[in-house]
This record gives structure tokens, C-alpha cells and sequence, in this order.
């Protein structure tokens, strides 16, 4: 799975948008239980982090082993051995396992992010109803409206 800056972009976007949307719409028992989500997922993050940091050594060595098993695997294609190649570049091993821990953390903290954004949204959903219904409001408006240009709202619109 590669790495997509649009998503990336998104989630972090959305996420921004419902803390700032708690922040200005939560108050009393609502924000103390917005408060709890968010400490507890700091501390999700923190720990993720520091486990990372503390094992990341170990994570690439692991790795390193299962892309050299990898690369040492028998191939199944039917190639002379001459015209073969050779999947041991050791540097090249060493940089692609630097490469896979470090996604594998990345996604571990989108994946933190999503829950964090669920968990933010179902609380904002419980203390405002009328939030969800706005959403399913507007696209309905969109299409009763009429947006054609000049003349062409005199004309009778063709019915679906």
C-alpha cells in the first residue's frame, strides 16, 4: 500500500474540522466526554510512538529478514540462472525495510485517526440530531433547485 496525499489530506482535514466543530458546539457533560476521547487517544498515540521509537530497531531487522527470505525464495518462472536476478542487494533490503516500518507505523496512526474520527462524529451525532439531517438536506436541495442559465429556465424542464 503506497502512500496517497489526497487521503492523507482528507483525514487529516476531517479530523481538524470535527474538533473544531466540538470546541465551538460542546459544553458541559458533552465536552468532558469529547475531552476523554481525545486524552485517550493522545495516549494511543503517545504509546503507539513510543513503542515505535523503543523496538523500531528490532521491527527492521525482522523485516529485513523476511524481504532477504523473500528475495531468496525459489522464483517459479522459467529463466536460465545466467539470465536470472539477483534479489540481494543488501542496501537496497536495508533501505525497503527502513521504508516498510516506517508505513506500517503510518498506517497504525491513520488507523488512530479514523477511530478517534468516528468516535468524535457518534458523539457530535448523540448531542446534535439535526447535524445528520443537514447533510442529507442539502443534496436533495440541489436537485429541486433550478440552476440552468437564462433562457433555458423558460423552458419546461424534461421530468426524470
Amino acid at each position: 500500500m503506497s502512500f496517497d496525499i489526497a487521503k492523507e489530506l482528507k483525514r487529516t482535514f476531517d479530523l481538524a474540522s470535527l474538533r473544531r466543530e466540538a470546541q465551538h458546539h460542546l459544553s458541559g457533560d458533552d465536552w468532558r466526554d469529547y475531552q476523554t476521547i481525545k486524552k485517550s487517544f493522545d495516549d494511543k498515540r503517545g504509546h503507539e510512538k513510543r513503542g515505535f521509537e523503543r523496538s523500531y530497531a528490532t521491527h527492521v531487522e525482522t523485516e529485513r529478514r523476511r524481504l532477504i527470505d523473500e528475495a531468496g525464495a525459489k522464483a517459479k518462472h522459467l529463466k536460465h540462472r545466467w539470465f536470472g536476478d539477483d534479489g540481494f542487494d543488501k542496501a537496497a533490503i536495508v533501505r525497503q525495510a527502513h521504508r516498510n516500518v516506517r508505513q506500517r507505523f503510518d498506517r497504525n496512526l491513520a488507523a488512530l485517526d479514523d477511530q478517534e474520527h468516528q468516535a468524535i462524529e457518534s458523539l457530535l451525532e448523540r448531542v446534535s440530531p439535526s447535524r445528520g439531517q443537514q447533510r442529507s438536506l442539502k443534496p436533495g436541495f440541489l436537485q429541486a433547485a433550478d440552476r440552468r442559465p437564462g433562457a433555458d429556465r423558460r423552458r419546461e424542464r424534461p421530468r426524470d
